[in-house]
């Protein structure tokens, strides 16, 4: 009777796939929806995407790309616009403040008064072009007109030549060799 060393007991059985925990991973459907509910409320509240993000539980190393791909998602958009119109955010008011953001004065000390002027003693309405930049990028953004980042995938090679260019005096030794110049 032949007996088995350890080694060729353990060999003879098959090895389990090592599988890495998914710490911040929603169990089940239920707690996935909460957690995207939790999201919504967070956003409503005023906090940051990533901030409501940690709150309902996503891992801080990932929450960026987390929140991003939640976000897009038709029933978290559709519950985000119903939360918003609930609590009074509707288009038209929306639209109504972006008005009055574009518009926004700021005031300036100014030399002396303008006489007659409805403006304080003193001081001078500019437009605010920092207001109206902000609100113009948003509305170009919201209107789909322009994108944040592009990407180029270039599949060709790229030659990139640098030569030097010689003195009075010299010439280039010889073609090919850039940046070596001796004199004439």
């Amino acid at each position: 009777m032949a007996t088995q060393s350890p080694t060729e007991e353990t060999s003879a059985t098959p090895k389990k796939k090592q599988v890495q925990p998914r710490h911040h991973a929603a169990k089940n459907k239920q707690a996935a929806t909460q957690r995207r509910k939790t999201i919504i409320k967070g956003i409503l509240e005023g906090k940051t995407n990533k901030q409501a993000g940690l709150d309902a539980g996503l891992s801080p190393h990932t929450v960026e790309s987390q929140i991003s791909r939640i976000l897009k998602e038709p029933q978290v958009k559709n519950g985000l616009l119903a939360a918003m119109e609930k609590i009074g955010l509707t288009d038209e008011y929306l639209a109504k403040k972006h008005k009055q953001l574009a518009e926004g004065k700021r005031y300036l000390p100014a030399r002396g008064g303008h006489p007659g002027s409805a403006e304080a003693p003193g001081y001078i309405a500019v437009d605010d072009c920092q207001a109206l930049a902000k609100a113009l990028d948003i509305a170009h953004k919201l209107a789909g007109r322009y994108v944040d980042k592009m990407e180029h995938n270039v599949k060709s090679p790229v030659n990139i030549i640098i030569r030097k260019f010689c003195s009075r005096g010299e010439k280039p030794a010889e073609e090919g060799k850039a940046g070596i110049c001796v004199p004439v």
